[in-house]
């Protein structure tokens, strides 16, 4: 399968999107290569002391958002806990990506995320979700990136909050970036590697969808809302597996 550099959103630096093919639709975006300058500031000293050290939600976002202006990525609080992703535990309420000119990604954080109180382990945690969230984004910004339209992009690609789940994981862009997220979740919070995440999503039994959907939230919201020979996990196991090919 080949492989085609794409150039995305950029301000004074280039990063680079790998896509599988030369058409959105028929290939999967890769967020590896633009994560790393992201990653290279989670693991700086000072956003450790800034993590370590808050004791304040609104200044604790409004600090990370100085921190990664550069990479177009706010940080908004919402000092409630929501949800029951896993994430949620560690001070990740979610996130999404704006339909503005630079793609704005938007991380919304609850007082988990204070870690005065917290161990090392949940800081690492916290980091290594932060990571994956926005993994999750930048797969939406660079689907966004083809289209510079704001309302043709809103149209195409954004969910509505009024949504149901059932719609909102439905949509072909959000199975997309959830194909990635659950190999993700998979490997951070079930340590399994990808042959047998690639193994074990092949049987397709119950025992095996019941023990990824119990380490994937993604993944048991799928295979809960879509019956497995709907359109929806089809493509969502096709995604699946073109990210876990371009792993050998």
């Amino acid at each position: 399968m080949t492989k085609q550099l794409l150039t995305p959103y950029k301000r004074k630096y280039d990063n680079e999107y790998r896509v599988t093919s030369s058409a959105l639709k028929e290939g999967v975006i890769y967020p590896d290569n633009y994560i790393k300058d992201i990653e290279k500031k989670i693991n700086t000293e000072r956003f450790n002391n800034l993590i370590i050290t808050s004791d304040n939600l609104n200044k604790l976002c409004k600090r990370l958002s100085v921190i990664f202006w550069f990479n177009n990525i706010k940080f908004i609080p919402e000092n409630t806990p929501k949800g029951i992703d896993k994430m949620v535990i560690y001070g990740l309420n979610g996130g999404g990506t704006l339909s503005d000119k630079n793609n704005t990604i938007f991380i919304k954080l609850n007082n988990n995320s204070l870690m005065r109180e917290k161990n090392i382990v949940h800081y690492k945690m916290f980091c290594k979700m932060l990571v994956n969230l926005i993994k999750h984004e930048l797969i939406h910004r660079g689907q966004k990136l083809f289209i510079k339209n704001k309302e043709l992009k809103q149209k195409i690609y954004d969910t509505s909050v009024f949504d149901s789940d059932k719609k909102y994981y439905s949509n072909k862009y959000e199975i997309m970036a959830h194909a990635f997220t659950i190999i993700e979740d998979l490997k951070l919070l079930g340590n399994l590697e990808t042959e047998r995440i690639r193994d074990t999503i092949k049987r397709n039994d119950i025992g095996s969808l019941m023990f990824l959907g119990g380490i994937s939230y993604a993944f048991h919201q799928y295979t809960t809302l879509f019956d497995m020979n709907s359109k929806e996990i089809k493509l969502l196991y096709k995604y699946i597996f073109m990210y876990l090919n371009e792993e050998k």
